[in-house]
């Protein structure tokens, strides 16, 4: 099984603080890494990030030099370091924890049930990443789900819908016809594999209200972002890079960093390397968010026509795959969920 990365912010660290805290995640992604062949594996790995980019946050409280109530002020020396000049902690969307939390009491500021790590004991931290893997779970469902997809794909066709049940209990609905699929929050990844996957009636399509729903080209978008290794075509490295259309996911699965790449695709198509020279802060995620854009048929290395797929969608009522990842790539005529659902994550 291919584990997701998971990405976390440092904010708040001293130098010597923030070393430590790498070098032992460092060391959590190589046993991750080593358990990726076994079927139960306890482990996720986890990259360091700018904090706007990440899934979760460690915020250590001895950056923080003022605040209150729910609003903290960082120290001049960690700000210069990539952290936000302040934080509203209520406002915070991503699971969090804090490190010396009695200071933060001192100086007034409420943390109420927000659970506390010393970056200095190996135990407390792993105790936070797996609080954050469980507060997370939703998305690393997504992910896995895609996996056994891929592996299901000629099972898989247009005029069924598919159930995957646990002991008679509904754990997920691929809507095929629809192009969606429904999630109960609480399914574990290592689940989607073993549930029994059901071929239903088309019109079996409905879902209770709390479980999450997204397009499969939403998922397709979580896939690639955290995706450990990339299959972008090698003539998306040399050739000229066309949008053909914004990808067709909710704005709470863009990160700041995609406004402007796809501003700059709009304005003409670059190359890679261009790319790379013009967004020089972001060119560590160009070839993921190429890869992103890539597999939900937003850009394209033709001049004119069509996104560059050799199938052109569904064929023969099932789903065409061109690589070894996911469904590959979306069938043009997929459509985004309603605006109106609530936001994942």
């Amino acid at each position: 099984m291919q584990h997701p990365l998971l990405y976390l912010g440092l904010i708040g660290f001293e130098p010597e603080e923030e070393l430590r805290v790498r070098h032992w995640l460092e060391m959590h992604a190589q046993q991750a890494e080593a358990s990726a062949t076994t079927a139960d594996s306890k482990f996720s790995i986890w990259r360091v990030v700018d904090y706007q980019d990440a899934d979760a946050l460690l915020i250590c409280g001895t950056g923080v030099k003022q605040g209150w109530r729910s609003h903290m002020e960082f120290k001049a020396n960690v700000q210069q370091r990539g952290a936000p000049l302040g934080m509203q902690l209520d406002a915070l969307k991503l699971p969090f924890a804090l490190s010396h939390q009695s200071s933060l009491h001192a100086i007034g500021i409420e943390t109420g049930s927000c659970p506390e790590f010393d970056p200095r004991q190996d135990s407390s931290l792993l105790k936070t990443i797996q609080y954050f893997e469980v507060a997370l779970r939703p998305l690393r469902s997504l992910y896995a789900l895609a996996m056994e997809l891929t592996q299901r794909q000629s099972e898989i066709d247009a005029d069924h819908t598919f159930h995957l049940e646990r002991n008679g209990s509904l754990q997920a609905i691929v809507d095929a016809p629809g192009r969606r699929v429904f999630l109960h929050p609480a399914v574990r990844p290592e689940d989607i594999g073993a549930d029994a996957w059901l071929r239903r009636p088309r019109s079996a399509n409905f879902a209770p209200a709390h479980f999450l729903q997204c397009s499969l080209e939403e998922m397709m978008w979580l896939f690639a972002l955290h995706c450990g290794l990339l299959d972008l075509p090698e003539r998306y490295t040399r050739k000229p890079i066309h949008l053909r259309r914004n990808p067709r996911v909710r704005d709470t699965l863009l990160n700041a960093r995609h406004a402007p790449l796809l501003d700059r695709l709009s304005i003409s198509p670059p190359t890679l390397a261009q790319l790379r020279q013009e967004l020089p802060k972001q060119a560590s995620w160009l070839e993921r968010d190429l890869f992103a854009l890539y597999l939900t048929r937003a850009i394209s290395t033709a001049a004119a026509g069509p996104a560059d797929s050799p199938t052109g969608g569904l064929q023969d009522k099932q789903f065409e795959t061109t690589g070894k990842w996911m469904l590959d790539r979306l069938n043009r005529r997929a459509n985004t969920v309603a605006a109106d659902l609530k936001p994942l994550f």
